[in-house]
């Protein structure tokens, strides 16, 4: 069992949130979106609806696995993605993420995918003419990784009337990650959007709710065919959780303290929507609840969500958009 869990470790990320995205099949015809669900009533006349669009984050902003689900087979397409194979055979493969992610944004993502009904800049795109964004999220990325995330948003252009702030998971899952850390690299990363336009619309994605997510379906199997000449694996999501793809190694002596790490989130906002009184800082808070996703909601790694889970965050996105009136002219920070 040892040496089938080192094999299958050479084809799934260790670190939390660096993992293969879904590559679509080539023989398929790409994705043409989808027809947004009905958005209610939008107020055109009272609101200040943004022109542009920054999303800062991790996997979880590019729909990392959305196109996977629990007990399937590893898919063939991320084959080519595997590099180093020919030269340094199993020890030397690697898997291109930089690459998948890139490919993969466009796709699962809840804030930028074209399969995701709703997915938040088809809706914004819809409201307002000249709509774009640009979604600079890294898998893998912890807050210390932001910053280049912020220097290509600027290069770009970018004025920051919205963005979205959705990372911390990686700061959880990393052994040199702290509480401290986190909170000095999130208040450094906001301060400096603020000292930009003080007038910012800025969502914060909280951290989803990674203890209940371990609750979720550990006896259930999920299945890996492994590349190449391999045979069929099956293993538990325990399994895949605690000894195969180890995404989080913290969890165990993190998770009765995951509280405090998501209130980083909300206090950070709280405490400069005290300094910064002309900008609209939200938190969608409802997307850190435990029932958020269900078994049938999360990717074949036993960790992200899938295509069905990155829609719920869309969705749940889009509703905190709404109850917090974040474009509305008149609203109150």
């Amino acid at each position: 069992m040892k040496t089938l869990m080192s094999i299958i470790l050479l084809f799934l990320s260790v670190s939390c949130s660096s993992y293969p995205w879904e590559q679509q099949d080539p023989t398929q015809p790409k994705p043409q979106g989808t027809k947004l669900p009905d958005m209610g009533t939008i107020d055109r006349t009272n609101s200040r609806w943004p022109q542009k669009m920054v999303i800062l984050g991790d996997s979880i902003a590019t729909g990392v696995l959305g196109g996977t689900q629990m007990g399937q087979d590893f898919p063939d397409a991320y084959l080519k993605y595997v590099v180093g194979y020919m030269t340094g055979g199993l020890a030397g493969a690697q898997l291109d993420l930089k690459a998948m992610g890139e490919s993969e944004k466009s796709v699962y993502s809840p804030f930028t995918g074209s399969q995701i009904s709703g997915s938040l800049g088809a809706r914004l795109a819809s409201i307002t003419q000249g709509f774009s964004y640009l979604n600079t999220a890294v898998p893998g990325a912890s807050s210390w990784d932001i910053t280049p995330q912020l220097n290509s948003a600027i290069q770009a252009g970018h004025n920051f009337d919205f963005t979205v702030m959705e990372f911390g998971h990686n700061d959880f899952c990393n052994p040199s990650g702290s509480i401290d850390i986190f909170s000095r690299y999130y208040a450094q990363h906001l301060s400096r959007i603020l000292g930009i336009n003080p007038r910012a619309r800025i969502l914060f994605v909280p951290l989803l709710n990674i203890p209940n997510l371990y609750q979720t379906a550990p006896n259930s199997n999920t299945a890996t065919r492994l590349a190449f000449t391999f045979p069929l694996a099956k293993a538990t999501c325990q399994q895949m959780r605690d000894e195969i793809e180890n995404a989080c190694p913290t969890f165990g002596a993190r998770a009765s303290n995951f509280g405090a790490w998501s209130n980083v989130v909300t206090q950070t906002a709280a405490s400069f929507q005290k300094l910064y009184p002309e900008a609209r800082l939200v938190v969608a808070t409802d997307l850190g609840k435990e029932n958020l996703v269900s078994s049938e909601e999360i990717a074949m790694d036993c960790f992200h969500p899938n295509k069905a889970g990155y829609q719920t965050l869309a969705t749940g996105v889009w509703n905190a958009i709404q109850t917090s009136q974040i474009f509305s002219i008149n609203s109150v920070p």
